[in-house]
């Protein structure tokens, strides 16, 4: 799992019934394990440890922790040795880690899940703390416990953490969202347009589309300038002979004769 990370992975499904010849191979693999693929993986996850932005005392704190943590230690010795082969023989610590299990490593007294930290329980009130600490929110507070720690049912650690705090509760309210821009219905072809620009190829592009029949039209573009940008604008609108009003990508109109 570490080695794919960089790796943008599609994956589609195809039942038995639509593959002509059964594929033998994948399905027959190597009971022995690559020792080399083993060292590869060692090393990805040093690199990973020596990068966290977590202090050298901090770690510490969690390596002591983790060496106590009871349901940890059942974690570490089946990362070190081997799972059971069904999920029902599993024991009770391992089953919330039991879909999680290919992504799971040990390494220097720490668990990690893929590039995160598996924080032992006496230490996630704490991190809870630290996550909030600057009363982000729900998602942001989500995402940025995402980027570094991992614990089962964190989310709804976080949830009750948020849900629970005075501070986020009082101000809660004054964070209204912004209210939706209706766009009035267009009763003729190219009376009003939108625009961006976008990159493919290595090319900018300048993408222009009508609201009433959605039709669009494509320009390359040779810089980005505003210059540039006018006079492609400007051959739409020499072709219709009518006045148009542009919607930018910023939500900014623009009219034009």
């Amino acid at each position: 799992m570490l080695q794919i990370q960089p790796y943008d992975l599609e994956f589609s499904y195809r039942p038995g019934t639509e593959i002509a010849v059964v594929d033998t191979i994948s399905r027959l693999h190597l009971p022995d394990i690559d020792k080399k693929l083993h060292r590869e993986i060692e090393v990805c996850v040093h690199q990973i440890a020596h990068a966290l932005p977590v202090s050298n005392a901090r770690l510490e704190e969690i390596r002591l922790h983790t060496k106590e943590d009871e349901h940890l230690i059942y974690l570490r010795e089946a990362i070190q040795g081997s799972w059971p082969n069904a999920r029902k023989q599993c024991a009770m610590d391992l089953l919330a880690y039991w879909n999680l299990q290919h992504e799971l490593s040990y390494m220097n007294g720490i668990i990690f899940k893929g590039e995160r930290i598996v924080i032992p329980r006496k230490m996630r009130p704490q991190i809870l703390q630290q996550l909030h600490v600057s009363h982000l929110g729900m998602e942001k507070t989500k995402q940025c416990a995402r980027m570094l720690v991992y614990w089962p049912k964190m989310n709804g650690d976080i949830k009750r953490q948020i849900t629970n705090c005075p501070t986020c509760q009082k101000h809660s309210c004054n964070n209204q969202k912004e209210p939706l821009m209706n766009s009035q219905i267009q009763l003729v072809p190219w009376q009003q347009v939108a625009s961006d620009i976008f990159d493919w190829n290595e090319a900018k592009y300048l993408i222009t589309v009508d609201y009433h029949s959605h039709f669009f039209e494509v320009n390359l573009l040779k810089n980005l300038t505003s210059k540039e940008v006018i006079s492609k604008l400007k051959s739409h609108f020499a072709q219709h002979r009518i006045p148009h009003t542009i919607i930018s990508d910023n939500r900014t109109q623009y009219s034009s004769t």
